[in-house]
Protein backbone atom coordinates (compact mmCIF):
# COMPACT_ATOMS: atom_id res chain seq x y z
CA UNK A 1 0.00 0.00 0.00
CA UNK A 2 1.10 3.05 -1.05
CA UNK A 3 1.73 6.44 1.48
CA UNK A 4 1.88 4.15 4.74
CA UNK A 5 4.57 4.48 7.23
CA UNK A 6 5.90 2.85 10.13
CA UNK A 7 5.89 4.75 13.16
CA UNK A 8 9.04 5.63 14.98
CA UNK A 9 9.88 3.03 17.64
CA UNK A 10 11.33 4.30 20.63
CA UNK A 11 13.93 1.31 22.02
CA UNK A 12 15.20 1.82 25.89
CA UNK A 13 18.38 1.60 26.33
CA UNK A 14 20.17 0.97 29.86
CA UNK A 15 21.26 3.77 31.63
CA UNK A 16 25.16 4.64 32.03
CA UNK A 17 26.49 5.81 34.92
CA UNK A 18 29.61 7.69 35.84
CA UNK A 19 31.22 8.86 39.31
CA UNK A 20 34.16 11.19 39.50
CA UNK A 21 36.08 11.70 43.16
CA UNK A 22 38.54 14.26 43.73
CA UNK A 23 41.36 14.52 41.20
CA UNK A 24 40.90 11.19 39.92
CA UNK A 25 39.15 10.71 36.30
CA UNK A 26 35.48 9.91 35.79
CA UNK A 27 35.00 6.33 36.05
CA UNK A 28 31.93 4.53 34.36
CA UNK A 29 29.40 2.32 37.21
CA UNK A 30 28.91 -0.71 35.25
CA UNK A 31 28.58 -2.91 39.42
CA UNK A 32 29.00 -2.40 42.81
CA UNK A 33 32.46 -3.55 42.66
CA UNK A 34 32.96 -0.48 40.30
CA UNK A 35 31.53 1.90 42.64
CA UNK A 36 33.24 0.41 45.32
CA UNK A 37 37.00 0.72 43.52
CA UNK A 38 35.82 4.28 42.78
CA UNK A 39 35.39 5.17 45.99
CA UNK A 40 38.86 3.30 47.35
CA UNK A 41 39.88 5.87 49.59
CA UNK A 42 36.65 4.76 52.16
CA UNK A 43 36.54 0.97 50.34
CA UNK A 44 35.36 -0.63 53.88
CA UNK A 45 33.19 2.01 55.21
CA UNK A 46 31.54 1.82 51.68
CA UNK A 47 31.14 -2.27 51.57
CA UNK A 48 30.08 -1.93 55.24
CA UNK A 49 27.28 0.39 54.25
CA UNK A 50 25.95 -1.37 50.63
CA UNK A 51 25.85 -4.86 53.16
CA UNK A 52 24.26 -3.02 55.67
CA UNK A 53 22.00 -1.24 53.25
CA UNK A 54 21.52 -4.23 51.50
CA UNK A 55 22.21 -2.65 48.19
CA UNK A 56 22.20 -4.97 45.26
CA UNK A 57 21.82 -3.18 41.91
CA UNK A 58 23.17 0.10 40.71
CA UNK A 59 20.08 2.16 39.80
CA UNK A 60 19.92 5.75 40.32
CA UNK A 61 18.66 6.08 43.44
CA UNK A 62 21.23 3.81 45.07
CA UNK A 63 24.18 5.46 43.50
CA UNK A 64 22.53 9.08 44.57
CA UNK A 65 22.46 7.19 48.36
CA UNK A 66 26.00 5.43 48.46
CA UNK A 67 27.37 9.16 47.10
CA UNK A 68 25.22 11.22 49.96
CA UNK A 69 27.01 8.59 52.09
CA UNK A 70 30.32 8.53 50.94
CA UNK A 71 30.55 12.55 51.11
CA UNK A 72 29.32 12.58 54.54
CA UNK A 73 32.81 10.84 55.71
Amino acid sequence: IEGISTPAKFIREPDIFYIGVKDLKTIEITNMKSVINALQDQKLKIESFIKTEKIKKTTKKNLITIAEYYNSL
